[in-house]
């Protein structure tokens, strides 16, 4: 039977530990750091960790399962409302590469894509109608 991945070696008058990816049995250099202490280390070797990361938290599908888990859409249905939208934020007309899901905190609905600085804003507010005029006459009165 294989020792756990917790279990600790000497090799080369250093200490060592197995990954529990690839199960080989290397010195802790090759184990990141983890915030807990100097001798607690990731449980993956630093050569398996980023392949894992490479192979499975592209951007596309992290993307994808944050729009269904979030919003209940998929990527298709974003990139739909990103070309309607032209890449135009809904609100101040700037263009952005990407824009953020914009949707009713009580209703689940989405009402549109946005901008980081006009979805931020809207979330700063709560989406209150009366904060967002009072702001409005603020900036008016205050020229």
């Amino acid at each position: 039977m294989p020792p756990k991945s917790s279990e600790a070696f000497i090799i080369d008058d250093q200490l060592a530990k197995q990954c529990s990816e690839c199960g080989e049995i290397k010195i802790l250099e090759n184990f990141s750091i983890l915030m807990t202490g100097f001798l607690a280390r990731a449980s993956k070797c630093k050569i398996c960790a980023a392949k894992i990361k490479t192979e499975n938290r592209t951007y596309e599908n992290n993307k994808s399962a944050a729009l269904k888990k979030l919003y209940k859409i998929n990527l298709e249905d974003y990139n739909r409302m990103y070309e309607e939208q032209h890449g135009l934020c809904n609100i101040c007309g700037d263009y952005r590469e990407v824009l953020q899901v914009d949707h009713c905190h009580n209703t689940d609905i989405i009402r549109g894509l946005l901008c980081n600085r006009c979805n931020f804003m809207l979330g700063n507010a709560k989406d209150n109608i009366e904060i967002l005029e009072a702001a409005i006459r603020y900036l008016k009165d205050v020229k």
